[in-house]
């Protein structure tokens, strides 16, 4: 995780983890803009100057969040791929772990405690508040300071799946932006606005159903890439 992002590393103390877990579940609960750290204090039983002992802004910590998300994405895709050999079977395999939601409960076989962070929470934050972490007057010089390697690396992952599967496609960064992009947008639409959506968020879905959204970018991939659905 970026340094620069927190002034002490939250994961070295009980404290720090606290912080991590309950601001996950109170802007599930109330959302970002009335997310505060006054708040958060109150709802560990801590002060607010304890808090800042560890992030300066909310900002850096919903930054801080949403990478941790990133990084817990790219490792369940590495994990589903790693014992492919096809590489149009890696490119599918991946497209349905970035279009998966994560269940609201805890991974299995994880600790349950105040520490622990609800990945599925976390998931739906990374929907409902993603676009706030980068759409700011100060993304330029958050940008270069790295804030947001975490979502640049799993937009390059897919990239590269891209570009393995059909070499000659001129504009596999594009797509890969705009499916990880679109993944988040279209379960936003899916849940407020659905008239702006095919896609369903029930989770049990089929992956064949059209309701799905894996079978969307499938078909979509599969014609852009001119590449076989795999049965």
């Amino acid at each position: 995780m970026n340094i620069a992002l927190y002034t002490k590393d939250p994961n070295t103390s009980l404290l720090g983890k606290q912080i991590l877990s309950k601001t996950v579940d109170m802007i599930y609960e109330i959302g970002f803009e009335k997310f505060t750290f006054k708040k958060l204090a109150i709802s560990i039983s801590s002060n607010e100057s304890s808090i800042y002992r560890y992030f300066k802004n909310k900002h850096d910590l919903l930054i801080y969040l949403s990478n941790f998300h990133w990084q817990h994405l790219e490792y369940k895709v590495n994990t589903e791929i790693d014992i492919l050999n096809c590489s149009v079977q890696r490119l599918y395999t991946a497209l349905r772990v970035y279009t998966s939601i994560t269940p609201l409960t805890k991974d299995k076989g994880l600790p349950t405690d105040s520490t622990e962070i609800n990945l599925g929470k976390l998931h739906q934050i990374v929907i409902n508040e993603g676009t706030k972490v980068y759409h700011t007057k100060l993304v330029d010089k958050e940008n270069q300071n790295g804030f947001f390697k975490p979502y640049k690396v799993i937009v390059q992952l897919l990239s590269s799946l891209i570009k393995d599967a059909c070499s000659e496609y001129l504009y596999p960064d594009t797509l890969a932006s705009m499916i990880v992009e679109g993944v988040s947008q279209q379960y936003y639409y899916s849940s407020h606005l659905p008239t702006l959506t095919n896609c369903s968020t029930t989770m049990e879905r089929s992956h064949y159903d059209p309701s799905n959204l894996y079978c969307f970018y499938r078909d979509l991939i599969s014609k852009v890439l001119h590449l076989h659905i795999p049965s």
